[in-house]
Parts: C-alpha cells; sequence; structure tokens
C-alpha cells in the first residue's frame, strides 16, 4: 500500500524541469548522507538526506526541444535552457515502513525569455509493505 500526495504533474517525471531528453544535456552534482546513522536510536539509522544540482543546456542551437515553450533563438551565447535544486529526504523506521518527501525547483534560463516561471515541485510519499 502506498500514499502518495504530490502536486499535479506527469506521473513517470520526479524532478521539476521533468525533461524529454531530445536536444538536450544535463549535467548532474550532487550527494547524500546518512545524518544519525550512528544513532544509538535504530528507528533513526536509516534516514538519507540527498541533494541534487543540475544544469541544461542545448545540444544544438538550431534544434527544438522537447519543451514547446522554449524558443532556441533566444539561446545567447552560454545555450542555457536552466538550472534546477532538487533534495529529498527518505527515512525507514521499520522494516516495512517508509517516509519520502522531494522538492525540487528549476530556473528558467535564455532559452524560455518571459515565457516561463520558475517551477516548484513536492511530493511527500508514505509506504507500506504488507
Amino acid at each position: 500500500f502506498t500514499l502518495d500526495l504530490r502536486a499535479p504533474r506527469d506521473e513517470s517525471r520526479l524532478a521539476a524541469l521533468a525533461p524529454a531528453l531530445a536536444n538536450i544535456h544535463a549535467f548532474k552534482f550532487g550527494g547524500s548522507v546518512k545524518p544519525l546513522a550512528r544513532s544509538s536510536h535504530a528507528f533513526l539509522n536509516d534516514m538519507t538526506f540527498q541533494t541534487a544540482f543540475y544544469h541544461y543546456v542545448v545540444d544544438d542551437e538550431g534544434g527544438a526541444t522537447s519543451d514547446p515553450v522554449s524558443n532556441t533563438a533566444l539561446i545567447g551565447p552560454l545555450n542555457n535552457i536552466g538550472r534546477e535544486v532538487d533534495a529529498q529526504l527518505s527515512w525507514r523506521p521499520l522494516a516495512d515502513v517508509r517516509y519520502l518527501f522531494q522538492v525540487g525547483y528549476f530556473m528558467p534560463g535564455a532559452i524560455y525569455g518571459v515565457n516561463r516561471s520558475p517551477e516548484e515541485y513536492y511530493r511527500f510519499k508514505v509506504a507500506f509493505d504488507l
């Protein structure tokens, strides 16, 4: 059984930009840490915090991207589609229960001009293994 509460959007994508990868390069930098892994309380040991930073650029300036709102004529010298920051906190207090909270923020680049504002993404999920 899974209880999944998230903002309405395409169910198969988990990032704020959520691009279909056509004419796009995505550079990712991130990491994870288990801040309470050495806690004397066993139910706190399996908590993980992850972050990721993405930078999206156009591969071919003359080619279209998968986002119909973008305009490759506005790209400029850096081919900047935008940047994104994602964070995730997951916690498994018991062997059959898992909590997950995700947040993402996309900052559109020059390719969008004034056609797209920053986008936020939130997701809270509780999963029970029966």
